[in-house]
C-alpha cells in the first residue's frame, strides 16, 4: 500500500466518526518505518492523526490494549496537545501505530480513562477503537495499488504476441483457426475471411501509441484480447471450457504453463474461481485456455473500472493489489509461453 492510500483511509474514517474517541490505526511495516513515519506525518498534517513508530511490546493483551493506547498518548503528549483545537471541537484523535508485527488484539471498541492533561476529556472514560489498516485500508480502483499502467502494457504486449503467433501458425496450416473463426470470430468481426481478420488485427495494433493506456473496447472487431474479453463476459464456465479448446488451437496453447507463474508451484487463483462443475483432469489444455480467457477478461474489466473509477466506491487496497498482481503474473506467463510457441513455429517453418 502507498502512504497516500493509508492516509486517505485514515482521513475517511475520522471524517465519518461523530463525537470524540481515540483510534488506534495499526500499520505493519517490515522495511523502513522511519521513512513511512515521515511520509505519513506530512500527509496527515493538520488532521487528528499522530503517526508514531512502535518500539516496545504493546497490544498483545486482549484485555489491556486500551490501556496500551493511553500509554502511547502519554508518550506522545506534545503531539497530541498540538491537536487541542480538534479535540475541543469533539473530533476524534488517532494514533497511527507503525509496527513490525501483526495486530494481536481484537479490532473492537474498548473503554479507557484519558490522561488528566488531555484537553476537554482529561480523566474521563473515552471509547477506544482499533483498526488494522494493513488489512482494511481502502482506495479507488485507479490507485497505484492496481498498477494499471503495467497491466495495460501486458494486455497490449499479449495482443501483439498473439497476432504474431496466429499469423505464423496460419502460414504453417491452411486450416488453422477454422473452429474459432466459425464459432466466435466470424460473426463477431463481420470480416469476410480469417486473413482479413489477421490483417485488421495487425493494422489496429500499429495504431496504438501508448501501451500503458491500451484498453480495447468490447466492440473492437480486430483485437483477439477484445474477443477473449467478450467470450468471458458472455459465457458460463462450462461453455467457456468448450470454447477455450478453439482458442487453444488458434493460439497454440498446449499446457497449463500458459497460466502459471514459474518457478512457484501455486495455481492461478482467479481461473479456479470460474471453474466448471464438470472439469476433468484430462482437460488440462482446455482448462489452461479457459484460465487465460478468464484472466484476460478480468484484466480488461479491471482496466475499464480504473478508467471510470469515479463511478465506483473504494475497495480493499490489499485485495486490489493482490488481484492486479495475479493478473499481471498470468499475462506475463502467457506472453512467455506464446513467445516460446512462436519460436517453435518459426523454426518449423524455416526447416520446412
Amino acid at each position: 500500500m502507498t502512504p497516500e492510500t493509508i492516509a486517505d483511509s485514515i482521513l475517511d474514517e475520522l471524517s465519518e466518526r461523530r463525537g470524540f474517541c481515540l483510534y488506534v490505526f495499526w500499520l505493519q511495516c517490515r522495511e523502513n518505518r522511519a521513512e513511512l513515519h515521515e511520509r505519513l506525518s506530512a500527509l496527515l498534517d493538520g488532521s487528528g492523526a499522530v503517526p508514531l513508530v512502535l518500539r516496545r511490546q504493546l497490544f498483545h493483551d486482549p484485555n489491556g490494549w486500551a490501556a496500551d493506547a493511553v500509554s502511547l498518548l502519554e508518550e506522545n503528549r506534545a503531539a497530541v496537545e498540538a491537536k487541542a483545537n480538534l479535540i475541543n471541537s469533539g473530533s476524534p484523535i488517532a494514533l497511527v501505530v507503525i509496527a513490525r508485527g501483526d495486530l494481536a488484539v481484537a479490532q473492537s471498541a474498548s473503554p479507557a480513562t484519558a490522561p488528566a492533561w488531555l484537553p476537554r476529556y482529561g480523566g474521563r472514560e473515552i471509547n477506544t477503537y482499533a483498526r488494522d489498516l494493513t488489512a482494511s485500508a481502502a482506495c479507488p480502483m485507479n490507485s497505484p495499488e492496481s498498477a494499471i499502467g503495467e497491466l495495460c502494457t501486458l494486455i497490449y504486449e499479449l495482443d501483439v504476441r498473439f497476432c504474431s503467433l496466429a499469423s505464423q501458425l496460419s502460414q504453417l496450416n491452411v486450416h488453422h483457426g477454422l473452429a474459432l473463426w466459425s464459432t466466435v470470430l466470424k460473426d463477431r468481426t463481420e470480416y469476410e475471411t480469417r486473413a482479413d481478420f489477421l490483417d485488421q488485427w495487425r493494422i489496429g495494433l500499429t495504431k496504438v501509441t501508448d501501451a500503458r493506456s491500451y484498453r480495447p473496447s468490447l466492440r473492437s472487431k480486430w483485437s483477439m484480447v477484445a474477443a477473449m474479453w467478450a467470450t468471458f463476459m458472455d459465457n458460463a464456465p462450462a461453455k467457456l471450457l468448450g470454447l477455450s479448446k478453439h482458442y487453444c488451437e488458434f493460439l497454440g496453447i498446449d499446457d497449463l504453463a500458459w497460466i502459471t507463474n514459474p518457478p512457484g508451484p501455486e495455481s492461478a487463483l482467479l481461473p479456479i474461481l470460474f471453474r466448471g462443475a464438470n472439469d476433468r483432469p484430462e482437460d488440462r489444455v482446455a482448462i489452461a485456455g479457459r484460465g487465460l480467457i478468464v484472466s484476460v477478461g478480468l484484466a480488461c474489466q479491471l482496466a475499464t473500472a480504473a478508467a471510470h473509477a469515479d463511478q465506483y466506491g473504494k475497495v480493499n487496497a490489499t485485495a486490489l493489489a493482490a488481484v492486479s498482481r495475479e493478473l499481471r503474473a498470468v499475462l506475463a506467463s502467457a506472453d512467455r509461453a506464446a513467445n516460446a510457441t512462436l519460436a517453435r513455429a518459426s523454426h518449423s517453418q524455416s526447416t520446412n
